[in-house]
């Protein structure tokens, strides 16, 4: 018995090492091939079928390489400080709203100075970090603005792969110009304010060149007041590329074959002086023909209307821009009809520009990335330097609306012109009270930032500013709504205040 069993005990045990193996091998016999034979063409044919069939299968099981997801359509921010490491505001990308702008700027002060410029190592972290991060699809612009005093110092101890200065900074050139974030290229910006410990003249104009996307977007001011105003140029044209406005105009229904016109000068009592209209020919509820002077928008040569209240029907232009990038004023927009037989145009006068135009302000996604030099040798202009990308922030949410108001003085209407413009002298919103007139206008949407109040009397072409507390700029918040009020319009010096409604 115990000899039989100690038998039956070997040939289990022999046939359970035999299935054993040949099961092994089995599983193994693609690999087995390939190690011991030399392949044929058929075999390759037949490889890159079974790959094809593997990742056809596997297909909907990959994910891309992403550590960071953002779907919300909005404008996302990074903010970094840099000296001899790096200090973020948060690990991943933050979309900009009002209610965390605060905090945002409440990092920014709270940034310290002291040794170290790991320059490089910054923009490393910063193109790393873009990469590994999935964007929403109506992503519009991919910027990164760098402020640096000074050259490289202590990057290769982060990244010691690079056995040069030039070798890292080619690297990091290479991936600006070359990576596409949403098939979107990068607009790299870099500001260099030269710190006076720099002798080496030629690497610091190096540094920045490597670190912007072309030669045009290298600054290098002179003094911090001018890099300020460079910060305050860039955060201007970002809101720019990323904001769109459609204008909704209401009309009474014409007649078919009907030429309209809509001006949108400051001052005009002819529609033949215009320079600023949009114009076309009514048929079968569509503007047919247009044409464009000092304006543009991407409805093209046709636009139909869809119906309004009563008699009226609606046109709403999308992405309308005129020729200097200014806000179109509604107070401004007049409507004129093509009077065939006399050869002129007729100004419709029962058009309220205040009840038949609407602006909507659009604005698609961005990603915007503040490398800032928080190194020691930026001494007392650090804090300006702090100051400068709060206004920078700032001017990201155009959120604040203003309006304008002029008291009335029958005897002497000196103030005819009220304006707001940017750093850069370029209008933001303009209001004309024609004769004796006075009133409020209606609210317009503003870039958030600083910006500069002004006005024109009737006996001066001239632009004067508002207020007189040097630079004659106020700052305008976002989230917020403004007046600006000329309480005394006449005399030689009218008197002005901006008021904070919300």
């Amino acid at each position: 018995m115990f000899r039989f069993t100690s038998r039956a005990l070997i040939l289990i045990l022999m046939f359970a090492i035999t299935a054993s193996s040949f099961s092994s091998c089995k599983k193994k016999e693609p690999s087995y091939y390939e190690d011991t034979r030399q392949p044929t063409p058929d075999d390759d044919e037949n490889k890159d079928d079974q790959n094809k069939d593997d990742d056809d299968e596997n297909k909907d099981d990959e994910t891309p390489d992403y550590s960071e997801y953002q779907t919300q359509s909005g404008i996302y921010i990074g903010v970094t400080g840099f000296n001899s490491d790096l200090t973020h505001y948060s690990e991943q990308f933050t979309m900009l709203t009002n209610n965390n702008l605060a905090d945002v700027k409440t990092f920014i002060d709270g940034l310290s100075s002291s040794s170290g410029t790991i320059l490089y190592y910054s923009m490393e972290n910063a193109l790393q970090h873009l990469k590994t991060t999935k964007f929403p699809d109506d992503l519009q612009n991919v910027s990164i603005v760098t402020f640096t005093d000074g050259l490289d110092q202590g990057s290769s101890a982060k990244n010691p792969n690079f056995q040069s200065a030039a070798a890292y900074l080619d690297s990091l050139h290479n991936e600006i110009v070359s990576i596409k974030i949403n098939n979107r290229s990068i607009n790299a910006y870099s500001i260099g304010l030269k710190g006076t410990d720099i002798a080496d003249d030629a690497q610091f104009i190096a540094n920045l060149k490597g670190f912007a996307s072309n030669d045009n977007n290298v600054k290098t001011p002179d003094n911090i007041d001018e890099a300020r105003r460079e910060f305050m140029a860039i955060a201007d044209s970002l809101y720019k590329e990323n904001t769109s406005y459609s204008l909704k105009l209401s009309i009474p229904r014409p007649y078919n074959n009907t030429k309209i016109r809509f001006t949108f000068d400051a001052d005009i009592t002819n529609a033949d002086s215009s320079k600023c209209y949009i114009e076309g020919i009514f048929n079968n509820m569509a503007l047919t023909g247009i044409t464009y002077e000092g304006i543009t928008s991407d409805c093209g040569n046709s636009l139909n209307s869809i119906a309004g209240s009563g008699i009226d029907i609606e046109f709403t232009f999308p992405n309308i821009k005129t020729g200097n990038e200014s806000t179109i004023s509604s107070s401004n927009i007049k409507q004129w009809t093509w009077i065939e037989k006399d050869q002129k145009w007729q100004i419709n006068s029962e058009f309220n520009p205040d009840q038949s135009s609407q602006t909507t302000t659009e604005q698609k996604s961005a990603v915007i990335i503040l490398l800032l030099d928080c190194s020691s040798s930026l001494g007392s202009d650090f804090s300006k330097v702090k100051d400068a990308a709060k206004d920078f922030v700032d001017a990201l949410i155009p959120s604040t609306k203003i309006r304008f108001y002029k008291a009335y003085y029958s005897y002497s209407p000196y103030v005819d012109y009220m304006r707001l413009c940017n750093r850069q002298g370029s209008p933001l919103a303009t209001q004309r009270y024609s004769s004796y007139g006075s009133g409020y206008s209606s609210y317009v949407e503003i870039p958030s930032g600083t910006h500069i109040p002004q006005y024109q009397t009737s006996n001066s072409s001239n632009w004067y500013n508002c207020i007189e507390n040097a630079p004659n700029t106020y700052q305008f918040r976002s989230g917020k709504s403004y007046t600006i009020k000329c309480t005394n319009p006449s005399g030689y010096n009218p008197q002005f205040e901006i008021i904070e409604e919300s």
